[in-house]
């Protein structure tokens, strides 16, 4: 098994994301009215160590269509999000570019400027951040 690579960054992870989850807005705001949406990030939250949260995020391609299911008692609509694949439904435009697409990585609850990943996983983002220049590297520790 690789070692895990503890990542500690200046910012929170959410600023990592931010550019990769602007293109997507912005890609479904262009092929909204066609029914189907691109969720850039799969969040996966287990229970770790000790009953900490782990919270798992594995970047791709997810495609999903909304079910309207009516109104419930407050008068407020309800939706059911259904997963379609991760291959671009027909008649619509490529989406864009993920640089992370097929890295996954996950931190802690409450650890808002780490990320724990492994073997190419971390070496991606490594030179993504990197790249970049959205976030700096405060600390790289490499455990097991």
């Amino acid at each position: 098994m690789s070692r895990e690579v503890v990542i500690v960054l200046d910012r929170p992870l959410s600023a990592l994301l931010e550019p990769v989850l602007e293109a997507v807005r912005e890609y479904n705001r262009q092929i909204g009215g066609r029914g189907y949406y691109l969720k850039p990030v799969h969040i996966v939250v287990k229970k770790g160590p000790g009953g900490r949260r782990r919270i798992y995020r594995y970047v791709g391609r997810y495609w999903y269509t909304v079910l309207y299911l009516g109104k419930d008692g407050r008068g407020r609509s309800r939706i059911r999000w259904v997963y379609r694949g991760r291959d671009t439904p027909p008649g619509l435009p490529p989406p864009p570019r993920l640089p992370l697409e097929g890295v996954s990585f996950y931190s802690y609850e409450g650890e808002e400027n780490v990320i724990r990943a492994r073997g190419a996983s971390a070496e991606r983002i490594l030179e993504f951040i990197r790249g970049s220049g959205v976030a700096r590297i405060l600390e790289k520790t490499i455990e097991g």
